[in-house]
C-alpha cells in the first residue's frame, strides 16, 4: 500500500514547492493564478535601484504604467 503525504498547511494565497535535485513541483496551490510580487520584491527592487541609479538623470514613466491591474502596488507612478 503506497499512502500518499500529507499536504502541508499554507495559509498564504499561492504557493510552489521545487525539488531542487530534479527541478519537479512537489506541491502547489493555485499554481497558475496571477499573483503581484510580494512587498519583498518590491523592497530589493527598490535596494537595486538605490544602489544603481544615476539620481542626475530624469527617469520617464511611458504609457505602459497604465497597463498594471488596478490592484497592484505602482508606488505611485503616472504617465
Amino acid at each position: 500500500m503506497v499512502l500518499a503525504e500529507p499536504q502541508p498547511t499554507i495559509e498564504a494565497a499561492a504557493a510552489v514547492v521545487i525539488d531542487q535535485a530534479t527541478g519537479k513541483m512537489v506541491f502547489s496551490k493555485q499554481e497558475n493564478v496571477p499573483m503581484y510580487p510580494a512587498s519583498l520584491t518590491k523592497l530589493m527592487t527598490t535596494l537595486l535601484v538605490a544602489e544603481k541609479a544615476d539620481w542626475s538623470h530624469e527617469v520617464v514613466i511611458g504609457k505602459e504604467v497604465s497597463f498594471i491591474g488596478a490592484d497592484a502596488s505602482i508606488a505611485g507612478l503616472c504617465e
